[in-house]
């Protein structure tokens, strides 16, 4: 009788604290505000996504523009702007679909040990880099 009643509060408890995590940031019973309580909003990461874009556009507009960074300069510029493989520095190469820090260190070391790229094609000897990430990147750079 003594381990049921037990059992019991432990349920009661656990679906209080159930109620109250569900019911969003604050305290609250059961979706019942007990006091001040915050939106709680969840989102996809798409959406998640967008959001912060739309975030970042109105704070934009409030805000003093500041300082340009390399990469954005470059995204500036426009689509038809194509990334250098043998002066591009490790943002610049970051900014390639499948490239991420460790891969654009390793385009920055290939030419350290190689030598300038004399056509695109040779950034698949790059560890990583074959057709798949060749053919969504092949658009977007150049050598000079």
């Amino acid at each position: 009788m003594k381990n049921r009643k037990t059992a019991g509060a432990i349920i009661g408890i656990g679906f209080l604290l159930l109620c109250c995590c569900l019911s969003g940031c604050s305290a609250s019973f059961c979706g019942l505000r007990l006091g001040r309580q915050e939106e709680l909003v969840f989102t996809c990461r798409e959406k998640a996504g967008e959001q912060q874009d739309k975030e970042a556009e109105e704070s934009e507009a409030s805000a003093p523009a500041p300082e340009k960074s390399e990469s954005d300069q470059v995204r500036e510029q426009g689509a038809d702007t194509k990334i250098d493989l043998n002066s591009a520095g490790l943002e610049e190469l970051m900014m390639l679909s499948g490239v991420g820090e460790s891969r654009a260190k390793a385009i920055m070391e290939y030419r350290t040990e190689n030598g300038p790229f004399t056509e695109i094609e040779e950034i698949m000897q790059i560890p990583g880099i074959k057709e798949g990430i060749f053919s969504k990147i092949k658009d977007q750079i150049t050598v000079h």
